[in-house]
């Protein structure tokens, strides 16, 4: 899946945003070309008088300047470790048949002469001799004559390739048909249940103040919001690559009920149908056709596609008595159901959300699901994959803001700390997360090749 790289203003976002941040937390920043300190702190859209932003970056700078006030460590590694290796009595065995092998001798003769002594016995005898005492570390007998190369085997006592099946691994979307010796195309099949599909349309990371309730105390949930104000650029990145179809995610309801019994909803990570290049991907009426990304293969030649995620049991409330015909879509939030999928952000950020949920998500019906107006997708980001989420930005994407990729990851990471205790210990342990999405229809019409 292609993503978009900074532009030049996307990048200049970014630098205000952090730095900003990183004068309350003790970061010094570069000047970027064009740009001043005070142009920057202008394009925070006014980051330092909000006072939300303020009391959490004066927390971030408290963490962040403790946890990287300390000098870097150095490991002084030990000198190299040698090795005498003792000669076993086997080794003699070795020798002499490989002398043999050298004056001439055949294999077969060199075997029994180095086995028994004797040229006179049995070759069989000789051989199973040899092959008790004289093998190689992968354990190869040596009554090849030689030690066989690496990609060798010893086959009737001759060194012969030992070729893996297809020649190795195949490549993504195929699989290794061992009947043939050929890399065959995976064609995984879609499931014979799929329902009413609807491609998102809308994709944005929500206010922090706009979340579903993770933790029961009847308050929005999400931490994850905050990111908007370390890169308030991440939304326009984001709709611009589904208007352009680079990020392509399309949803089907397997069971669709439109009264009020479960049924579960699937995300297919997608791309456009090549069939139909003019179709708008955003518009209501357009219907758009795709086909299902090999992110979502099985592998083999007939699994079924899975999807990107699962959410069940979902149902829709509040159809009965409503005039415009509009249900409210909720379900999901079970810490098994996880989608990971590559936000086209900041370069391209590697995001994994446990326990997804659709919440408060108004869908037209009642016979397929038309369009979604309005709703969230929730869920949560255990600390171990906010930090590979992270580490996956490219270097470059941090390029021109004077910091090394370590500090402004500090400097993130303090600013969006963890809320939510899954495990029940007494210390956040996962961040809080919520999108919005708005969808309209579209077709699954098959597997991409």
């Amino acid at each position: 899946m292609r993503v978009h790289s900074l532009s030049s203003r996307s990048r200049l976002g970014l630098v205000a945003g952090l730095c900003v941040l990183g004068s309350v937390v003790s970061f010094g920043c570069g000047s970027e070309p064009g740009a001043t300190g005070s142009t920057a702190a202008a394009d925070a859209a006014g980051a330092g008088n909000d006072a939300q932003l303020a009391d959490a970056a004066n927390d971030a700078g408290n963490d962040t300047g403790n946890d990287t006030g300390g000098g870097a460590a150095s490991d002084t590694g030990a000198g190299p470790d040698t090795a005498t290796d003792a000669s076993a009595p086997g080794d003699a065995v070795d020798d002499a048949l490989v002398d043999a092998v050298d004056d001439g001798a055949a294999p077969s003769d060199a075997a029994d002469a180095t086995a028994d002594g004797a040229g006179s016995d049995a070759k069989a005898d000789a051989k199973a001799d040899v092959s008790d005492i004289a093998t190689d570390d992968a354990g190869n007998p040596l009554y090849c004559g030689k030690v066989c190369a690496g990609d060798e085997l010893c086959k009737d006592g001759v060194c012969v390739a030992n070729k893996p099946p297809c020649g190795g691994a195949c490549a993504s979307g195929l699989y290794c048909d061992l009947p043939t010796g050929f890399c065959m195309q995976s064609v995984c099949k879609l499931p014979s249940d799929l329902g009413p599909a609807q491609k998102v349309s809308m994709l944005t990371i929500a206010e922090s103040s706009d979340g579903c309730d993770h933790n029961g105390d009847g308050k929005p949930d999400n931490v994850f919001g905050k990111l908007l104000k370390v890169y308030p650029a991440a939304n326009t990145q984001l709709q611009q690559s589904i208007n352009e179809s680079l990020f392509v995610l399309v949803l089907d309801a397997a069971g669709w009920n439109y009264e009020a019994k479960p049924f579960a909803v699937r995300f297919w990570l997608a791309e456009f149908d090549s069939t139909n290049p003019s179709c708008s991907p955003t518009s209501p009426d357009a219907n758009c056709k795709y086909t299902v990304d090999d992110g979502n293969f099985a592998g083999g030649p007939t699994g079924t596609c899975k999807a990107q995620a699962t959410v069940q049991p979902m149902t829709i409330q509040g159809v009965k008595g409503n005039p415009k015909g509009t249900g409210i879509l909720s379900g999901g939030g079970d810490l098994t159901q996880k989608m990971t999928i590559v936000l086209p952000i900041v370069g391209g950020l590697n995001f994994t959300m446990s326990g997804v949920q659709i919440d408060q998500a108004a869908v037209d019906g009642p016979t397929s699901w038309t369009q979604t107006t309005q709703g969230r997708i929730c869920g949560v980001m255990t600390v171990k994959d906010f930090d590979k989420a992270l580490a996956s930005i490219p270097a470059d994407a941090w390029g021109g803001l004077g910091l090394d990729p370590d500090a402004i990851q500090a400097i993130v990471k303090a600013f969006l700390n963890p809320d939510i205790d899954l495990n029940k210990d007494g210390v956040p342990d996962a961040l809080s997360v919520a999108l919005r999405f708005t969808s309209v229809p579209g077709q699954i019409v098959g597997v991409t090749f």
